[in-house]
């Protein structure tokens, strides 16, 4: 009887346990991250005898968890992707609606630029298209400044999402190192027994780390679980946590914000170290489209300002003179390593637009030679000169050149175009500083009785003998001189070259016809250098000639939205694999309510049956005291 009871009871404490333990599962059902538990029973060992072995009750063993750790890892790598590929979506969406939106987008006032120029042609001494074209010039101008600003705004926000997101990693990585304390207090105090609902947290709280910071997780011998970042960097080592912080760049804040993790030796920065989750997103976002676009764009506006300040120093204004820039000379820019140890300068400037990539690098000197970096691609770009004013190094349009005495590592930053259309303005003083006509100008005498329609073209406009008047006489259908000097043999076809400008003739001359060229008066009607303004603003700038400056505009506008559109096709496949990965967790995790209704009637049956059994061995104990009793 005292067995009975005895096995009575303990099956009663187990259904009990088993109870509470259902009821637990259902009163989190919804909880975020819980996984459900179970009561682990076993028979306990028989009492042996002469007549075999007869059962003494049942213990429970514990309290699982239904896990799949597999499945939690599948989970945790898919939500760090669609962390990232939200970000650049969002972050790349926004850029992308800036540069092409009509309203705020390039192509409308450069379309405008071009219109003006080509009125200017038809008509170089009317006042009111040399007005538009200097008011055309300035709101072309004035987006080139509003984009930057735009993209710059875009960067700061990046900058305060960045350090939001580090200030949540800190947050959840301090909550992981706390739990890991509890547990494997918990696991020490309690024989090994398992704290689920503390290990369910914990898990809970690395999925959404792993939502802002791509992270890979090892568990310790006594519980703890350490927490990585994607490059390797420890976020969570037991109790202890690497913290993260943001700060200025090397080269200073114009060098944008880096992310650093604190260590014993100080803080390091693991900015590009750094992939996966919200953070990782954000962090190729600034590099991979925000950057490169501040720097195409800014590759833009030096080509449009090189093209017409190089036309206008070509040609002579209504007063007459060389003209003066129309735009402001586009500049590059370069930031010294605050840590350089040496005494090492660094000058660069724009050498040849047209080779420009948009792209910054970083100069650094290694102890022996300096060499320049794509600070994208990591990749190395040839050098070509020394380095000295007299013979520069020349790398992708770029000039540079270094003083000083540079110690080993000494580095600059050099920002090619970056700044160059926030800096963007006119700055010619007015419509009649606008250098529509050449310098030079060809005239046929009114006696000529040969077809032959004269067109010229500077080739040279630093030729000091280019304003010279020089007449051209055709001594024969095929041959002419030049000051009287000659004759020289004529080929229809073939331009007449002296001083710096090509002369071809449209038409055939005949012996007797004469040319003059000579310099360009005042209030000149003359339109040949508006016309070569609207041909290298229409025609070939860059890639050696291949690409015009709207074709340019148009690979900018199709760059970003095929990035752009990437991001959105990856954020849509990572929410269906996330959902999938998901779902399989809860397959085996997750609370089904209809299944813990038939265990809770199960249990409860057992519990109810347990209790018969106790009252039993009562009963059978009573008749034998009451035997005894009588007895």
């Amino acid at each position: 009887m005292t067995d009975l009871f005895n096995i009575g009871s303990s099956a009663l404490l187990s259904y009990k346990r088993a109870l509470d333990t259902v009821g637990h599962n259902i009163a989190n059902a919804t909880t975020p991250g819980y996984s459900r538990q179970s009561v682990e029973f076993a028979a306990r060992e028989g009492t042996g005898s002469g007549g075999g072995f007869f059962g003494s009750g049942v213990i429970t063993l514990g309290v699982s968890r239904q896990r799949d750790p597999f499945g939690s890892d599948r989970l945790i790598s898919s939500l760090s992707s669609l962390g990232q590929a939200s970000a650049v979506a969002s972050i790349g969406g926004s850029v992308d609606r800036l540069l092409s939106d009509e309203a705020t987008g390039l192509g409308g006032p450069l379309r405008d630029f071009l219109g003006a120029v080509e009125a200017l042609t038809a008509d170089p001494t009317s006042a009111t298209a040399r007005e538009v074209f200097v008011s055309s010039a300035q709101s072309l101008a004035f987006q080139f400044q509003q984009m930057s600003s735009g993209l710059s705004d875009k960067a700061d926000e990046l900058d305060l999402r960045i350090d939001a997101t580090v200030d949540e990693i800190n947050g959840l990585s301090g909550e992981v190192a706390r739990l890991n304390t509890q547990i494997v207090q918990a696991l020490g105090e309690f024989g090994g027994q398992p704290p689920n609902d503390l290990l369910d947290r914990r898990d809970e709280l690395v999925r959404q780390l792993s939502a802002r910071i791509g992270v890979s997780t090892v568990e310790q011998d006594d519980g703890a679980l350490n927490v990585f970042a994607a490059g390797g960097q420890a976020l969570v080592l037991g109790a202890e946590v690497g913290r993260l912080s943001t700060g200025p760049s090397r080269y200073g804040a114009e060098g944008g914000i880096e992310v650093l993790l604190a260590g014993a030796g100080g803080s390091v920065t693991v900015t590009n170290r750094l992939s996966g989750g919200n953070l990782g997103g954000y962090l190729e976002a600034r590099r991979s489209i925000i950057d490169p676009a501040q720097g195409e764009l800014g590759r833009l506006a030096a080509a449009v300002s090189t093209l017409a300040n190089a036309q206008q120093a070509a040609g002579v204004d209504l007063l007459g003179q060389t003209g003066a820039p129309l735009f402001t000379a586009p500049q590059a820019v370069e930031l010294a390593n605050l840590n350089n140890s040496g005494s090492a300068t660094l000058s660069a400037s724009l050498a040849d637009v047209g080779a420009l990539t948009g792209r910054d690098y970083v100069m650094r000197f290694d102890g022996a030679d300096w060499e320049l970096r794509d600070t994208v691609s990591g990749q190395v770009v040839p050098l070509g000169g020394a380095g000295t004013v007299a013979d520069p190094f020349a790398a992708e349009g770029l000039s540079l050149v270094v003083g000083g005495i540079p110690d080993a590592g000494d580095s600059f930053l050099v920002r090619s175009t970056a700044t160059v259309a926030a800096d963007m303005r006119v700055s010619l003083p007015g419509p009649a500083g606008v250098a529509a006509a050449a310098p030079v100008i060809a005239r046929a005498d009114t006696a000529n009785g040969g077809s032959a329609a004269p067109g010229l073209t500077v080739v040279d406009g630093a030729n000091p003998a280019l304003t010279n008047t020089v007449s051209i006489a055709f001594v024969s259908d095929t041959s002419y001189t030049v000051d009287g000097a000659g004759p020289f043999a004529y080929s229809p076809g073939t331009p007449i070259a002296a001083n710096g400008w090509e002369l071809n003739l449209d038409g055939i001359p005949l012996a007797g016809d004469e040319f003059t060229v000579a310099p360009t008066l005042p209030d000149s009607g003359d339109n040949s250098n508006a016309r070569a303004l609207l041909a290298g603003l229409q025609g070939g700038f860059f890639d050696g000639g291949a690409t015009s400056v709207q074709a340019a505009h148009a690979q900018l506008l199709s760059r970003t939205g095929a990035s752009v559109q990437r991001a959105d096709l990856q954020q849509s496949a990572f929410s269906a694999i996330v959902e999938r990965d998901r779902s399989d967790l809860e397959s085996v995790s997750g609370v089904n309510l209809d299944e813990e209704a038939a265990d809770l009637l199960r249990f409860e049956q057992a519990y109810q049956a347990a209790a018969r059994i106790i009252a039993t061995a009562d009963t059978l104990f009573q008749t034998v005291l009451n035997a005894v009793g009588r007895a």
